[in-house]
């Protein structure tokens, strides 16, 4: 999400300030629209089983989105990419909170926010940086690079259980 906003300001798009915020409002309601429906996937399921297709979904739309031409394949991408993040809503926090015993779920929930907060911290920088050098397209590929491998390793990993 560093670089979206940059990339809908910018020449391809040229989006003002309340279009992004629009765009944003859309991706928000289809979350808050998904929300139950992931919840209760999740744990059908189970919440491992739901991370690395919703990782792979919005890795797909990451690497999709500097390949839009026009404001309806933007749009179409944006609408995939907060489906797949709804995937991830609570899916994450019950996974952890399966994993460990009653007593350890603060401080296991606790750690998991800290560390998602210094990865969005070390993301955030290093995925700018990576934008000023070689381009907004680049660095948000990139990242959804990083991200298909991160559902393939998590995949691999829990299969491995």
């Amino acid at each position: 999400m560093t670089l979206l906003p940059l990339m809908l300001a910018g020449d391809r798009f040229a989006l003002s300030a309340a279009e992004i915020g629009g765009c944003f409002a859309m991706q928000s309601l289809i979350s808050v629209l998904g929300a139950a429906p992931s919840a209760a996937l999740a744990d059908r399921v189970g919440p491992r089983n739901v991370i690395a297709p919703g990782l792979a979904v919005s890795a797909g739309a990451m690497m999709a989105f500097p390949l839009a031409q026009d404001m309806p394949q933007a749009l179409a991408v944006l609408c995939v990419w907060a489906a797949g993040g709804t995937f991830l809503g609570s899916a994450p926090t019950a996974s952890v909170a399966n994993l460990v015993p009653a007593a350890s779920r603060a401080p296991a929930l606790a750690l998991m926010r800290t560390v998602g907060d210094l990865g969005l911290f070390a993301g955030a920088t290093t995925v700018g940086s990576l934008a000023a050098v070689h381009g907004s397209d680049v660095a948000m590929q990139g990242t959804s690079v990083f991200l298909f491998a991160s559902a393939g390793a998590f995949l691999v990993r829990t299969r491995l259980r």
